[in-house]
């Protein structure tokens, strides 16, 4: 299986599901946002969404509720109004809809079954899917303890299958975009192998666990104003796990010694001191790029431009993407010139 993350996945949703209707089966652990993923290609291609949760499903909710028609001595069935069937004006006809069957094999097998038939001939009994339908699933994996149900093979086989892995800067884009402090960019460039903490092989894994959604949650409850210290902590450390808490408020600690930098590199940029330590290095640029203004630029670029390339380079990709003025200053034009952005 091709291991994608989650840009490539959807990548996969745009062209595989959509553009080909070829029904597409996300696999992938806990909480590294599979379902948030699909949510945002949806937003991205003005498709509706209509998110089937399968693991609260019975089979029959799949066809709906049965109904004695006295006329012609027989029975039909009612169609379900939260799927996107033909007839039900719910859902729009002249629009993509994605039908994100999520929690797929902790469905029970009847219900598997049931989506057998939904996924392959577009059907449950006699209700049709409105061919405007392009169709999704997705499913934690055998190995990640959640409860899961094997794949029946021909259901297996009607899928294109993709396994999604976590990913760092896939993470740092979306957590700067949704406005978490920049302090969260650099601990995750400093220490990679934290966002994603989970190790099925140990015989009792802790309940609070890193992952990227985790992960999120940690860093709003860090950005709290409002939050006392010691229920900060806790709650950090009830998300994420103690070590990696522990690990966050060490960083914390360099970040606030990096504050301390600023008005020397302001007031003399070149002869300002550059730390050694790699926690310090990255904290620095991951600060600086938060206090790069037009004003600010001069000073910042010409120290910047005395750290090391990878310092230099995300010191300015995290500023520009916090604030697309700076694309227009005369120091970001200098510095493109030399340098290519870690994220494009």
């Amino acid at each position: 299986m091709h291991i994608v993350t989650i840009d490539g996945m959807k990548d996969l949703v745009r062209h595989i599901a959509v553009r080909h209707d070829h029904p597409l089966m996300i696999w992938g652990g806990f909480g590294i946002g599979k379902s948030e993923g699909v949510a945002q290609i949806a937003r991205d291609l003005d498709a509706v969404l209509c998110d089937v949760r399968l693991s609260q499903y019975d089979s029959v909710d799949l066809r709906g509720v049965p109904l004695a028609d006295r006329e012609t001595q027989s029975t039909r069935w009612l169609q379900p109004e939260a799927l996107p069937f033909v007839g039900n004006d719910l859902f729009p006809d002249d629009k993509i809809i994605v039908l994100f069957l999520d929690e797929m094999t902790s469905a029970t097998i009847s219900v598997q079954a049931a989506a057998y038939q939904l996924v392959n001939d577009r059907k449950v009994g006699e209700h049709m899917l409105k061919p405007n339908v392009r169709i999704v699933a997705a499913s934690n994996r055998d190995g990640d303890r959640g409860v899961v149900n094997r794949q029946p093979m021909p259901l297996a086989n009607r899928f294109v299958h993709c396994e999604m892995v976590p990913d760092v800067t896939a993470w740092i884009k979306h957590a700067l975009d949704v406005g978490l402090p920049p302090i969260a960019a650099g601990f995750y460039q400093f220490r990679k192998d934290l966002l994603f903490t989970y190790d099925p092989s140990k015989p009792n894994p802790d309940k609070a666990i890193a992952t990227p959604r985790t992960s999120e949650k940690a860093w709003r409850y860090y950005a709290d104003p409002d939050l006392p210290i010691a229920t900060k902590r806790a709650a950090m450390a009830g998300a994420v796990g103690q070590g990696v808490a522990t690990e966050i408020w060490a960083f914390v600690d360099v970040w606030q010694d990096v504050i301390k930098l600023l008005p020397q590199i302001l007031k003399n940029p070149q002869d300002a001191p550059i730390p050694k330590e790699p926690a310090m290095m990255w904290a620095l640029s991951t600060y600086l790029a938060g206090e790069m203004t037009a004003k600010t630029a001069k000073a910042i670029n010409a120290y910047g431009a005395r750290l090391e390339q990878d310092h230099y380079v995300l010191m300015w990709t995290l500023a520009v993407r916090r604030d697309k003025a700076l694309y227009a200053t005369k120091e970001f034009i200098e510095y493109s010139k030399s340098a290519v952005t870690l994220f494009s």
